[in-house]
């Protein structure tokens, strides 16, 4: 019986050596390694040394000849007066607003309803939003006339009293 009772035991330190080897890792089931992702920044561009230099010899010349910066700024000061003098006075484009509605339903049923007519319509935000002013606009079209008798089809087709407006170009200012 000693024989006997030396196997078992023998064979249930070796079965719990086992499990105490073999058992932790099996539990724990694969290990996710986590690494650090960096993202590569690339390296600003070099300047060019000669644009330096003849950027610096430029304004040595300027300094030498103060009587051709002058006339020079004052000339570009024209140029650039009148051009933006210009662009307020006479719009490029108009349109015409038809309403400002704060139900955004009866907005895409007057936007299709006039898109299946043949206008060119378009809403101010683009998605009309439940409780928020929406306008509805047609155009823009460079003809103030063209636009001026289509007022008279638009009240009648939509039932609104449409207004001619210049139409305004808006650009994002957001930067990244």
């Amino acid at each position: 019986m000693d024989s006997q009772f030396n196997k078992r035991l023998a064979g249930t330190i070796i079965t719990v050596a086992l499990g105490i080897i073999f058992l932790p890792s099996l539990l724990n089931g694969h290990k996710n390694n986590i690494h650090d992702e960096f993202i590569a920044i690339p390296l600003a561009p070099q300047l060019n040394k000669n644009k330096r230099d003849i950027s610096f010899l430029a304004n040595q010349q300027l300094l030498n000849n103060p009587q051709e910066k002058t006339i020079a700024s004052s000339q570009q000061s024209k140029s650039i007066a009148r051009p933006e003098h210009n662009l307020f006075s006479q719009p490029q484009a108009w349109v015409v607003q038809l309403g400002a509605f704060q139900n955004a339903t009866k907005v895409s049923e007057i936007v299709a309803q006039l898109r299946l007519s043949g206008y060119t319509v378009y809403t101010s935000p683009s998605t009309p939003v439940q409780g928020k002013i929406t306008r509805i606009l047609v155009g823009p079209d460079a003809s103030k006339e063209k636009l001026q008798r289509f007022i008279k089809e638009l009240n009648q087709l939509s039932g609104l009293n449409g207004q001619l407006y210049p139409y305004i170009t808006r650009v994002s200012t957001k930067q990244q």
